[in-house]
């Protein structure tokens, strides 16, 4: 199928305006806006981040190999960085801008929703999973640097409750932002 070929019948007969074939391919490879190629771009800079953060995390691990209660602590942190990055890279991969011209267009649809779906999805499960665990190492962090070990951290009920109260308000507040700023970008999937 000669793309200019058919571009020049359908113009010819249906909007009677004579475009040049560099107006054509100008308009062709534009950047799309579409909520695929939003995801797309929002995931590649969800992977900077995780990178970032796992450079991070590896940095103060290496400046934290003598301290037993910490390097536990970081490498907890560390290992859901890592399950993070890998995860989100595979879906990353997985979207894939450019669909055939053989596929029909309810099946590029379908499988473009069921992307969007998985993907968002995914986010909205790990944030409910890595919230909680997120605020549970940042106040032990917070409370070893204190001079506090973790033993100590669990032993006094004022810490715990005050944790169990953060975490109560914080992770659906977590939850119901994410699915507000979800709702707003890509419209109730």
């Amino acid at each position: 199928m000669d793309l200019f070929k058919e571009w020049d019948t359908l113009n010819k007969t249906k909007f009677n305006t004579t475009l040049t074939n560099q107006e054509i391919m100008k308009a062709i490879t534009q950047k799309s806006n579409s909520s695929l190629s939003t995801l797309k771009t929002n995931l590649k800079y969800n992977i900077y981040w995780a990178a970032f953060f796992t450079a991070a995390n590896s940095i103060w691990i290496l400046f934290s190999l003598n301290k037993g209660e910490l390097l536990s602590i970081l490498l907890l942190s560390f290992v859901i960085n890592v399950l993070y990055l890998i995860v989100t890279v595979i879906y990353y991969k997985k979207i894939q801008l450019n669909i055939s011209a053989d596929a029909g267009v309810t099946q590029a649809i379908q499988l473009n929703y069921k992307i969007i779906s998985n993907t968002l999805m995914f986010q909205k499960n790990w944030g409910m999973f890595a919230t909680p665990i997120s605020l549970i190492t940042g106040s032990l962090i917070v409370n070893y640097y204190f001079g506090h070990t973790v033993s100590d951290y669990f032993n006094n009920t004022h810490k715990l409750t005050s944790l169990l109260i953060c975490l109560i308000v914080l992770v659906p507040l977590a939850v119901i932002m994410g699915s507000k700023m979800t709702q707003k970008a890509f419209g109730g999937i």
